[in-house]
């Protein structure tokens, strides 16, 4: 008899077992398929322990022959016989894939009855973002189209939220600078929305720009450009931050090589600024946004 035939035999008998065979109280999993949930990419072991003297034992996955006994049937080199004694006769499947989800079915014969137990597999597999939209600008009143694909098991849910928090500053230096050079202070400030950026020197005057000072403006950061450095440049600067969820500021210094200096520190204005002109300031920017 040819090996497909025998193979056809085979899973027809076992699956005659499977229609009118009981359940076996010895195996692991019980009367109704048990759920055993793994993720994809992960290593299971299906387990099923016998508690009498048996004479033929069997894996099946739906119609097809995992192992007869020791006898391996199935090609797929992630299947593994565990162990098979009077005891206990487990398989393990590596590296778990979606194609593995589905009932399985362990078979032996004791006593002159057939005895049979099934379990069924569930495959999940960890969300994640397969395509997003692009940054895009659109006017106000304006119609925009943002989408998010997700993909995952069981089928992953997308949500969604406005990303706000309050400016940070996140870059602060204290700069040296030669006379009659260039020089430039920068102040770097994570926020949503965008922060709009005040410089300050040391005597509370707004910073003006002029034929020897510059500011320059950007997204996330603005920039004091000095064109000409001369002394009266040399001094603190402070760098205000806000838009309508909060402000921030820190200072920083201009001064002449070799001279001594206190670090910038960065200061949230409302929690632990004490000084009076700050939060008045906040509360003027703040009711300007």
């Amino acid at each position: 008899m040819s090996c497909p035939v025998l193979r056809n035999v085979f899973a027809g008998l076992l699956l005659a077992l499977l229609s009118n065979g009981p359940s076996v109280h010895g195996a692991e999993f019980g009367h109704l398929p048990d759920n055993i949930t793994v993720l994809e990419g992960e290593s299971i072991i299906l387990r099923c322990k016998i508690d009498e003297e048996v004479t033929h034992k069997a894996w099946l996955n739906r119609s097809n022959i995992l192992f007869a006994g020791t006898d391996k049937w199935s090609l797929d080199s992630r299947v593994s016989l565990v162990n098979s004694n009077t005891s206990d006769f487990s398989i393990q499947i590596e590296r778990v894939e979606v194609a593995d989800e589905g009932l399985y079915t362990c078979s032996f014969q004791a006593s002159n009855k057939p005895r049979i137990a099934h379990v069924f597999l569930i495959v999940q597999v960890p969300a994640r973002i397969v395509n997003i939209s692009q940054d895009v600008s659109v006017n106000e009143g304006g119609n925009v189209y943002l989408f998010c694909l997700a993909v995952g098991r069981p089928e992953p849910t997308v949500t969604w939220k406005e990303n706000k928090y309050p400016p940070m500053i996140t870059d602060v230096k204290n700069m040296p600078a030669q006379l009659g050079k260039t020089a430039v202070l920068r102040c770097e400030a994570m926020a949503v929305p965008t922060a709009s950026f005040e410089w300050y020197r040391d005597d509370r005057r707004p910073v003006e720009s002029d034929n020897t000072l510059r500011i320059k403006n950007e997204k996330t950061r603005s920039l004091l450009l000095f064109t000409n450095v001369t002394d009266k440049h040399f001094g603190n600067y402070t760098c205000f931050a806000s838009n309508r969820l909060g402000a921030s500021n820190a200072s920083m210094l201009l001064f002449r090589p070799g001279a001594v200096y206190g670090r910038g520190v960065a200061v949230n204005v409302g929690v632990s600024a004490g000084v009076g002109f700050w939060l008045c300031l906040s509360v003027s920017l703040l009711m300007k946004v």
